[in-house]
């Protein structure tokens, strides 16, 4: 972010694909996620690409 670069994002143990939550817990995070894109946007502190 921010012409940042970070590390990989190295995945750990999570639920299995399968899983009868996992829909849930996607719509959860992508739903949080959502919430704070739309903060760092309102605060300047996100900008889209050119």
């Amino acid at each position: 972010m921010n012409d940042e670069r970070i590390g990989p994002i190295i995945s750990g143990r999570g639920l299995r694909q399968g899983d009868p939550l996992s829909p849930y817990l996607f719509l959860l995070c992508a739903k949080g996620m959502t919430t704070l894109i739309k903060h760092a946007e309102q605060n300047i502190m996100l900008h889209g690409v050119k």
